[in-house]
């Protein structure tokens, strides 16, 4: 596992999904009792939606966890704090204060895990008592996903394979 320290992260987000995402975070903000200070974005990837947040929530100390190099050095550019890990299966709470976190974020990430209890032990030990986990993965129900599954195709973000890509459109099944 790897870890660095952030330089800045004020940085101007702008597009009709940043405006969507915006305007949830925004809600889900009015819930959140406290002010979030300590907040982990884990599967950050390119740090998109984490920017969104911290632009809205305002926290003080932002870590990231990924497991891409190319996404971490972005990540770092960005100047977050990040971690190289696996969520597959590293306990993170080695490298990260445990019960620290009031706000740990996890979008469309866990349906690509092969361990994704691993995910969930890990933000077990991280979150603080009384904080929040924001967790999201597709729905496998939806309009889209039910008609690749007619076709005999496999769902939409959903990994069969961690070598090769199987089964989608534009893909050997």
């Amino acid at each position: 596992m790897e870890k660095t320290n952030p330089e800045n992260h004020n940085i101007a987000i702008t597009s009709p999904i940043a405006n969507h995402i915006s305007h949830i975070v925004a809600k889900i903000s009015k819930i959140i009792a406290e002010p979030v200070k300590n907040y982990l974005d884990l599967g950050a990837g390119s740090g998109y939606i984490t920017q969104i947040i911290v632009n809205i929530l305002k926290p003080s100390d932002i870590y990231v966890v990924d497991f891409s190099e190319i996404a971490l050095k972005e990540l770092k550019k960005k100047g977050f704090k990040i971690i190289k890990a696996d969520l597959n299966s590293e306990d993170l709470s080695k490298v990260l204060p445990k019960e620290y976190f009031d706000l740990i974020t996890s979008f469309e990430v866990i349906e690509h895990l092969f361990n994704p209890d691993n995910l969930l032990e890990n933000v077990k030990n991280l979150l603080r008592p009384g904080g929040y986990l924001i967790l999201s993965t597709p729905n496998l129900a939806s309009w889209a996903n039910r008609l690749f599954l007619l076709m005999g195709l496999k769902p939409q973000h959903y990994e069969l394979s961690l070598k090769y890509k199987v089964g989608g459109l534009g893909h050997n099944a």
